[in-house]
């Protein structure tokens, strides 16, 4: 298909920089036109159905993302591919973009010129109609401190949750950085990563995503790593993270993410928009302070109680503070508890195993199972099909 067929439309305030990406995209024998305001753009996007919209947040009338929501919602323009052009560069700003319906996010910089032509091919040829179909449910799992099982409960209450929804897929995002433990847990390959995927020249396709996640016939899901050592990780292209997991919300019907204890501003953003965060916690004294600290930050950046699913996880012994002692510190309600059996879990993980398989009489088994059936009572309410 040559480029004189394709119609670009540029919707920017900034003459400077609607005139600049005109002629750019002019000489490339594409046609193109422009708009400085949401209500022109829209005029014209209605009326032209372009191939590419390029809009900036920050316009005079209407803000970019009510711009970008209407447009997707619009039959005439819903098959258009928007990209964000913009110099808003906060991660949770390029999430909110994505959310919106953009399919990409362009930072205006030195380097944008050849992000654009190198992009723009992917961006005309790849129909988003057939890229993502829908939005699957996210559930990260958090805690306040290491070393308190949140990656065990991670993997085991997603093959619970796997076998429960079958034949819907599940698959498994191991997103603490530098460094996880999942892909040793589950005997999994680290050859593709979610670094990797941030490094692509292309926003990730359905396609993409599947050859990248890896597929666990026991555990009955499929994992990806954030990173296969510390030096990878990085190379990671934070600003791309947030596309990426809308890419893979897009492509499996649950996504659950092991963050462990890390807050920072890649895990931030995605922790804001899951439909569950499974808040791991441990009896011990300093983990239900830390928890307490940790909560109270949440609460200030959005984060909902109806987001949290608190579980008290006893990994390290019985002794400590009661389930009613640790609700009434915290002020939440423990959603699930799992007993004291380091043993059978370190076996389990040792043998790369599922608890269930390994120990399907143990009142864990039945605790993992319990917490499956409430996850996804507590998702689909929140996205329903």
């Amino acid at each position: 298909m040559t480029p004189e067929k394709h119609l670009i439309l540029i919707v920017d305030d900034d003459a400077t920089t609607a005139n600049w990406l005109r002629n750019l995209l002019g000489r490339k024998g594409y046609e193109v036109m422009a708009a400085s305001t949401g209500q022109e753009a829209i005029h014209l996007a209605r009326s032209y159905s372009p191939d590419i919209i390029f809009l900036d947040l920050v316009l005079p009338d209407i803000d970019g993302l009510d711009v970008c929501t209407t447009l997707r919602n619009d039959p005439r323009t819903a098959t258009s591919a928007i990209i964000m052009f913009t110099v808003r560069d906060r991660p949770e700003e390029i999430s909110a973009g994505l959310q919106a319906g953009a399919d990409d996010y362009v930072i205006k910089r030195p380097e944008a010129v050849g992000e654009i032509l190198e992009r723009l091919p992917s961006w005309l040829t790849e129909s988003r109609a057939t890229q993502f179909m829908g939005r699957g449910r996210m559930i990260s799992f958090f805690s306040a401190k290491g070393g308190i099982g949140t990656s065990v409960l991670c993997i085991n209450i997603a093959y619970a949750l796997s076998k429960l929804v079958e034949p819907k897929s599940v698959a498994v995002a191991d997103m603490v950085l530098p460094l996880g433990s999942i892909a040793s847990m589950v005997n999994a390959d680290v050859s593709t990563t979610v670094v990797r995927l941030t490094l692509e020249d292309r926003r990730p396709t359905r396609p993409m995503v599947g050859k990248y996640f890896v597929p666990l016939d026991l555990w009955n899901f499929r994992v990806l790593v954030g990173s296969k050592d510390p030096m990878e990780a990085q190379t990671m292209q934070v600003e791309r993270v947030p596309a990426v997991f809308e890419s893979l919300r897009a492509s499996f019907d649950y996504l659950c993410v092991d963050f462990g204890k890390g807050l920072s501003k890649i895990t931030l953003p995605l922790l804001q928009t899951s439909e569950a965060i499974v808040f791991v916690i441990s009896p011990d004294l300093s983990t239900v302070k830390l928890s307490k600290t940790v909560l109270n930050f949440l609460h200030g950046i959005g984060i909902t109680d109806a987001q949290l699913f608190p579980v008290l996880n006893r990994a390290v012994g019985r002794e400590g503070l009661t389930k009613g002692q640790i609700e009434n510190e915290l002020g939440i309600s423990i959603q699930g508890a799992i007993p004291y059996a380091h043993n059978n879990f370190t076996l389990s993980i040792n043998q790369s195993r599922p608890y269930a398989l390994q120990f399907p009489n143990d009142t864990p088994s039945m605790m993992l199972e319990s917490m499956a059936e409430q996850l996804k009572s507590h998702v689909d309410k929140m996205i329903p099909r």
